[in-house]
């Protein structure tokens, strides 16, 4: 079992961190099928965590490189009001320049990621009160199944309540990762379908864990 320890984010995980998020942002697997802009993909899933509230952003480093990342948000309300107003510019400013907006499958992604996004968003709002924080999880594939995931959520854990949080939310698309936050103390608060894609539709499980007061 690879030796590994958990830290806070530095900037030199930046292309490591980015290159993680692409390969397991199509619910837990490679995006490149959809689209080979990771750039685009990447700043719209960790670009903020990075840029805005770096803190809650723990890295899994192995051999000197990071092999999986835990992106948090202490109070994700006041998260997404900061990343937003940013975000968006440069994504319809990449979308373009890049030549998405020719290309019918970047429509799809693009359509299907605002109803994600919209669905999901939705669902999160009656949960901020209770479990202001939210969190996601990545790792390598070659990483997965040996402790670095649980050790990263134990990190932003310790992190959120050590900042006050009362609890935390999350998503997650597959049993398996279901699973893991279930042994981790979180409990289901609500399963939402999703729109489909290529023909496939999906469930994703909204998680909450209360943190000690």
């Amino acid at each position: 079992m690879p030796a590994f320890r958990i830290r806070p984010f530095e900037a030199r995980d930046e292309a490591r961190v980015r290159a993680i998020c692409f390969e397991t942002a199509f619910f837990g697997e490679p995006i490149a099928p959809y689209t080979r802009d990771g750039r685009l993909v990447t700043d719209t899933l960790v670009g903020c965590h990075m840029g805005i509230e770096p803190e809650s952003l723990f890295v899994a480093e192995a051999d000197g490189s990071a092999v999986g990342y835990a992106a948090g948000a202490v109070d994700a309300g006041r998260f997404t009001r900061r990343c937003v107003p940013s975000l968006l510019p440069r994504l319809l400013w990449g979308f373009v320049a890049q030549g998405h907006i020719l290309r019918g499958t970047s429509w799809v992604l693009a359509g299907f990621a605002f109803r994600y996004g919209r669905i999901g968003m939705r669902e999160r709002e009656r949960l901020l009160v209770a479990y202001p924080s939210a969190l996601h999880v990545n790792l390598d594939r070659a990483f997965r199944g040996q402790g670095a995931g649980s050790a990263l959520v134990r990190a932003f854990l310790a992190h959120a309540g050590q900042a006050g949080s009362r609890g935390v939310h999350l998503s997650t698309t597959t049993p398996a990762g279901r699973d893991f936050f279930t042994k981790l103390g979180f409990r289901e608060a609500a399963t939402v379908r999703m729109p489909r894609l290529h023909g496939v539709s999906r469930e994703i499980w909204l998680m909450t864990l209360a943190l000690p007061v």
